[in-house]
């Protein structure tokens, strides 16, 4: 068989995949994926792509996120900053990636609240709910951390840091690279929010609350 038969084989095996899992409006950006995956012999960046469940354009019947407020806390006000610091120096996403030139979505999210005081374990989606400096909040803030997990809207987790007006920055595909999403559309689940706390960040917050205490 000619290689124009294989491809057009090829193309056929995945239209009948993305309609089994639910990714028809993500062909072109999972065969992009691919193909980049391939070409960089880069085996867990394709068994993600392979693993994707959902598309990621529906909207949520979720209302998520209305009436974001300030960030709250000297961590949680510079972890946004910290992250678009990193995500512009980089290259682009990777698997598993920790930085300097490749993040994935929790790897951003961890080398980011290392630079603003961190100082616990790498996480990521399945377990940073476990980590005692991230704690759950109901009325998310700008600069909190946003988290899907497995299942929720794709068979793999992810996260990112929440900016404001229904978006939030993240690492994301191989295609998409890094950069801002909106939360509502993202995926056909409501997301949860963590908080950074870091113990410098409590000792920065009491110092500053003594400076303001009128005598």
């Amino acid at each position: 068989m000619s290689t124009i038969g294989w491809v057009f084989i090829l193309i056929g095996v995945l239209i009948i995949r993305q309609v089994a899992k639910g990714r028809v409006l993500n062909t072109m950006e999972d065969l992009s994926d691919a193909f980049l995956a391939i070409v960089s012999g880069d085996s867990q960046g394709l068994t993600g792509v392979v693993t994707r469940t959902g598309d990621y354009n529906q909207p949520s019947q979720a209302v998520i996120n209305e009436g974001i407020a300030p960030a709250q806390g000297i961590a949680n006000a510079k972890l946004l900053d910290a992250a678009v610091a990193l995500g512009n120096s980089a290259k682009g996403y990777r698997w598993a990636a920790t930085g300097p030139n490749y993040y994935d979505c929790s790897g951003l999210v961890y080398r980011a609240a290392q630079r603003v005081g961190y100082t616990g374990r790498r996480f990521t989606t399945a377990d940073v709910d476990d980590v005692k400096s991230f704690q759950p909040v109901d009325k998310p803030s700008n600069g909190d951390v946003v988290v899907w997990l497995a299942g929720q809207g794709g068979t793999t987790g992810h996260m990112g840091i929440v900016s404001g007006n229904d978006m939030f920055y993240s690492a994301r595909s191989v295609r998409s690279g890094i950069g801002y999403s909106k939360i509502s559309t993202f995926r056909k689940a409501r997301p949860h929010y963590l908080r950074l706390a870091t113990s410098s960040d409590s000792a920065k917050q009491s110092a500053l609350n003594k400076q303001n205490m009128v005598p």
